[in-house]
């Protein structure tokens, strides 16, 4: 079965452009979701830092907010398609996500369908409440209250019982995610990216680096990094890079024809967008990914912000956010040909 490098950053603190830090780390379900996925799969995976110190999860990727069922997200990510790109240019957020109980919609939806509305009357009347949830910035379940056909068979108290029963569910998989990172004896017991040889560096299929604002700190410019990267770009091993992830890139130098060895692929990463809304992005770290991608010559990738969005050029696969981790796991699978639909 092919083999994976996977290497995670060892950084606890994320420095600040004013001065001082906050605490760092990678992001929980970044790592969690491809490590299980891979598992499952059969791949051997091996785990590194730059310093052969474990790392740790960032605490803020442990709340709750960030542990909604698959299901629910996919259904709420369906959902936002139909309005993000309205003509007013309200942009969906961080906030609308986590604060508006809009991730309750699919259990709304199906409340529906169980009282015999039809599946597209039920679809369409939830989509316009968290199109006026979004555009109004009120509670989904406000918006709910507001449409009598929907309150009515749905009344305000049973979706109150959904909302409440999601973040149930989230809270449950937040706790099941950081024990099995505590527990994870590969992932806590790394090994130091030095001690490979360029040899053993070519044995792995491919190259995973998850995110988390901690890859920015010991990722982005360490030569062990680049040497990885070198040696599996020069022999077209895959590359897969997820949210934060795609900072590894900035540690590699020029090529033999003096331009910067990714320049011109085509990438996805956290974007401006999103770092201006997430509480790191807030505290104005020295740079943020998006624009130094940019300013080394990538054809950024952007979808809207908060959706899962994965790009692939020739053996580099990348992912823009922590929406992404699941596709993007799929997407490393798929490349490596372990599922239907792989790609050479």
């Amino acid at each position: 079965m092919p083999r994976v490098l996977m290497v995670i950053s060892s950084a606890r603190e994320l420095p600040l452009k004013g001065g001082g830090s906050l605490p760092t780390g990678y992001w929980a379900d970044e790592v969690y979701t491809p490590l299980r996925l891979f598992r499952a799969a059969g791949l051997e995976v091996r785990i590194y830092t730059t310093d052969g110190r474990p790392g740790i999860a960032d605490p803020f990727s442990l709340e709750p907010r960030f542990h909604y069922p698959d299901t629910d997200r996919d259904f709420l990510a369906g959902i936002v398609r139909t309005f993000a790109d309205d003509p007013e240019g309200i942009r969906f957020t961080l906030h609308h996500f986590t604060e508006l109980d809009l991730i309750a919609s699919r259990r709304v939806y199906e409340a529906l369908t169980y009282a015999n509305v039809a599946h597209g009357i039920a679809r369409a009347n939830v989509e316009a409440a968290a199109k006026e949830s979004w555009k109004h910035d009120i509670g989904f379940l406000e918006a709910l209250a507001a449409r009598p056909k929907v309150s009515a068979l749905v009344p305000p108290a049973r979706a109150q019982v959904l909302a409440d029963a999601v973040r149930h569910d989230s809270e449950v998989l937040a706790q099941t995610c950081e024990r099995a990172l505590a527990g994870d004896r590969a992932l806590n017991m790394p090994y130091e990216l030095a001690s490979l040889s360029d040899e053993e560096i070519l044995s792995f299929d491919a190259i995973f680096i998850p995110g988390g604002h901690a890859t920015m700190v010991d990722l982005s410019d360490n030569r062990d990094v680049e040497r990885v990267l070198r040696l599996a770009h020069s022999r077209r091993r895959l590359i897969a890079l997820l949210c934060h992830g795609p900072a590894a890139l900035l540690s590699v130098g020029n090529g033999s024809d003096g331009g910067w060895l990714f320049d011109g692929y085509r990438v996805a990463a956290f974007s401006n967008e999103e770092e201006e809304q997430a509480i790191a992005g807030r505290q104005r770290p020295a740079w943020f990914l998006e624009s130094e991608l940019k300013n080394r010559g990538v054809v950024y990738d952007e979808a809207p912000a908060w959706v899962s969005h994965v790009v692939v050029d020739r053996h580099l696969l990348t992912a823009q956010n922590q929406m992404s981790d699941e596709a993007c796991a799929q997407a490393v699978l798929r490349k490596l040909g372990v599922l239907q639909g792989s790609a050479a």
